[in-house]
């Protein structure tokens, strides 16, 4: 989509190592199998805050243990700003098959957190 793009070239910048996902949006897995990976994320693209954003921002749900957040993150500082993109980076040929774990786990939480927003505004 170059409207994604065009945003994320002009309208966002990028955090390394930017949070840790909230455990409340993480996919659900068998207990047997072991926790997950996948609580930090390389890069993020992001959008700034606008006033749009900003009253949106305001009609979220305040969550007593963390605030309100656009983002499936603990991190405090991009809370008003929505995460465009994700990335994880590895060497090529190695660990591959781990940063894919990882994004997948990373963009179904955000996933989590969009449908758990739009149940806010269907609601």
């Amino acid at each position: 989509n170059s409207e994604l793009l065009q945003a994320a070239v002009n309208d966002s910048v990028y955090l390394e190592d930017v949070a840790r996902l909230n455990p409340k949006y993480k996919p659900a897995t068998d207990p047997s199998r072991g926790p997950l990976l996948g609580n930090v994320i390389d890069f993020v693209f992001f959008l700034e805050p606008t006033s749009n954003r900003e009253r949106a921002f305001g009609d979220l749900p305040w969550e007593p243990s963390h605030g309100r957040d656009f983002n499936h993150t603990l991190h405090r500082h991009i809370a008003n700003r929505p995460i465009m993109i994700s990335m994880e980076t590895k060497r090529e040929g190695e660990g591959q098959i781990i940063g894919r774990a990882q994004l997948e786990i990373w963009v179904t939480a955000q996933f989590n957190r969009l449908q758990e927003m739009a149940s806010y505004e269907a609601g």
